[in-house]
């Protein structure tokens, strides 16, 4: 992947109902200089005969597929491993990009040595993208303090689109990357926010599909409990004290000066005792699920 401007990493595990979708929005990019590496968690379905076919057809591609399903964030990180380029972006098998995704978001990042991410406009929708509609939460977190910067991700993220944006490579390789828990996508991007800006784009180029068989953030009870189930702990067992111990772990390691550091970890210490009664609750059932052990 020499020479290659940016790298695209493409989780997927049983993604065969929209994965052709995904692969063609991002091989008509406007801009062609990319590299697609597609992680296999395993499939059991078509997946792999999707994904061969294209890398076949497209040198652009690199299909890897593990012997074993490693989990969801541990696949995500492996995609990461393969880049080599200045900018990386992680891309759904579920969700599509408009041709100017990429050439947008790098122009941003680009012209502006500030920004270390940048992601343009979101439309939500279910199974038709004629039927989205405009997502208008997501935020563009540009403030010149590093402390304000991670304090906004924390506070402003509710879907985390920008996680889909392109970041700079060397800057995402300085971060813990994924955790094992419910909302590492979202510390992840405040850990970004110390290193720089986080840059949106004024365009409508990204369409996530909200569909149960798609999307972690609709399915329910039982079906997000199987979709997390080769992960190596039980992910929604203490969620809150999973998400806000990343978010301290983040802070106190910061790489800000010490009243900055402060300021972060305060924060984060605003958030335990914002949550407590939701940590009260985890805790009991931490116990409760460890005396039966």
């Amino acid at each position: 992947m020499e020479g290659v401007l940016v790298t695209i990493g493409m989780p997927v595990y049983n993604g065969e109902l929209w994965l052709r979708a995904s692969l063609d929005s991002i091989l008509n990019q406007t801009l062609s200089n990319f590299a697609l590496v597609i992680c296999d968690n395993a499939s059991t379905d078509a997946t792999p005969t999707i994904a061969k076919e294209y890398a076949l057809k497209d040198s652009r591609i690199q299909y890897h597929r593990n012997d074993n399903n490693i989990g969801v964030y541990r696949n995500y990180n492996l995609t990461f491993s393969f880049a080599r380029s200045k900018y990386f972006k992680w891309a759904s098998s579920n969700d599509l990009c408009r041709p100017e995704f990429l050439e947008k978001c790098v122009d941003i990042l680009e012209t502006e040595p500030d920004a270390v991410l940048a992601y343009p406009k979101t439309m939500v929708f279910k199974s038709d993208e004629n039927d989205a509609e405009a997502y208008v939460y997501d935020p563009e977190i540009i403030d010149e303090s590093p402390y304000l910067r991670f304090r906004d991700t924390l506070a402003k993220v509710r879907l985390s689109n920008m996680f889909n944006g392109v970041i700079v490579t060397d800057v995402l390789r300085k971060t813990s990357l994924n955790r094992v828990h419910a909302g590492s996508d979202v510390v992840l991007l405040a850990e970004l926010a110390l290193y720089g800006k986080l840059r949106q784009c004024d365009e409508y180029l990204f369409f996530r599909r909200m569909h149960p068989t798609a999307s972690s953030a609709t399915k329910d009870e039982g079906e997000a409990v199987d979709f997390f189930s080769a992960e190596d702990r039980d992910v929604f067992l203490t969620p809150s004290w999973d998400f806000y111990s990343s978010c301290l772990r983040v802070a106190v390691s910061a790489p800000l000066y010490w009243f900055q550091r402060l300021q972060c970890i305060r924060y984060v210490l605003k958030r335990y005792m914002w949550g407590r009664k939701m940590l009260m609750s985890e805790s009991l059932r931490w116990l409760r699920t460890f005396r039966k052990l």
